[in-house]
């Protein structure tokens, strides 16, 4: 009868699984949450790169001159004593610079 249908697999590209990664992470503090979201962001970007970026510092990244919008979202307020930081804040502007790829 012709009503037969195969439906092709849905695919996540990479953006939406990074943005996906980034909008489920979740901590018990700010300042845990900001080393997740650090650590998110050199996976994502290692993976981009093609290599292990998870033991480079953010003057590392900095350096290499491909990571220079990044490097503001890895340093504070992860490292930092005290932050004033908004949670859904730094995950909004992670999740905009890898909307921006």
């Amino acid at each position: 009868r012709g009503l037969q249908i195969e439906l092709a697999p849905v695919v996540q590209t990479q953006r939406e699984r990074w943005i996906s990664t980034l909008q489920s992470i979740r901590a018990e503090d700010l300042r845990e949450l900001h080393q997740l979201l650090s650590r998110t962001m050199r996976e994502i970007l290692g993976e981009r790169a093609g290599r292990d970026l998870s033991t480079w510092t953010v003057a590392d990244l900095r350096a290499s001159g491909k990571f220079t919008s990044v490097c503001g979202l890895l340093e504070q307020p992860a490292f930092g004593p005290v932050s004033q930081a908004d949670a859904e804040e730094s995950v909004r502007r992670a999740v905009e610079e890898v909307s921006s790829w």
